[in-house]
């Protein structure tokens, strides 16, 4: 926790120097669970940084507490422009401490803009834990309808 507010400090002071928007989130969570289980409870720190239209980095730093153990998580990612209507998303993370939380993950999207609000997406995860390794492939459409 001392960690989390420490880096929310020098995130707020860091910022105005930037000279763009730093979009920054703090937060908590916590889960009930029966059968006698631990509750499950997470801290965060979330950061945004827009570098330019439709670009984009972002991270997270997140403490994980399940079955009575504690994992670290440190999450980064990026949105880059291909072209007026793709968007290449990448996204990578690790936990140093990993007993409950995967070692590590990386995904990859691609996004397109559609008319009338409509867009789609495509993308792959890879995620390694202690025991097991997933792939997952991931498949969207949306569509918004309005922008406020």
């Amino acid at each position: 926790m001392k960690l989390l507010l420490g880096l929310t400090a020098a995130c707020l002071l860091a910022g105005p120097a930037w000279g763009a928007p730093l979009e920054l989130e703090i937060g908590a969570g916590r889960e009930n669970l029966d059968r006698g289980y631990a509750d499950w409870q997470s801290r965060y720190l979330e950061a945004g940084y827009q570098l330019g239209p439709r670009q984009s980095v972002y991270g997270l730093l997140r403490e994980t507490e399940r079955f009575g153990q504690r994992d670290h998580e440190l999450l980064a990612g990026y949105y880059h422009p291909l072209a007026p209507a793709w968007t290449l998303v990448l996204e990578g993370n690790f936990s140093p401490t990993h007993q409950v939380l995967a070692k590590w993950s990386a995904f990859g999207e691609i996004q397109r803009s559609l008319p009338d609000g409509w867009g789609i997406q495509a993308g792959l995860r890879r995620t390694e834990y202690n025991q097991d390794r997933t792939a997952t492939a991931i498949l969207g459409l949306e569509r918004y309808w309005a922008n406020h």
